[in-house]
């Protein structure tokens, strides 16, 4: 009986560790996908034609810059003569998931 119990507690401790790193990766994850997510809204709203945006598949990118968090996305978009050109978007965010500036930029 009490090799049981002792199985049963081991078993119980190791549930609740995977629990504990499970939740941590997750809470990171969505803490990305909310900057990545208003940043291309914020960026969505400043060009001509919002309706042409089109993110660039997996390269986005999160970065500390001094005491603000700031996100880069790539993205085409066209332009008033229907062309599609190339741009870098970079959102700065202050601890409380507001956006200080938006950049945006052509690039090549």
């Amino acid at each position: 009986m009490e090799r049981n119990k002792k199985k049963w507690i081991i078993g119980i401790i190791i549930i609740l560790i995977l629990g504990f790193f499970a939740d941590k990766s997750d809470n990171s994850v969505n803490v990305r996908q909310k900057y990545i997510l208003m940043c291309q809204d914020a960026i969505k709203k400043r060009l001509q034609h919002p309706s042409t945006y089109k993110k660039e598949f997996a390269t986005d990118r999160i970065e500390k810059y001094h005491n603000q968090t700031g996100v880069i996305i790539y993205f085409s978009a066209k332009n008033s003569y229907n062309l599609a050109l190339k741009f870098q978007g970079t959102c700065l965010f202050n601890d409380n998931f507001q956006i200080n500036s938006v950049v945006i930029k052509e690039v090549n």
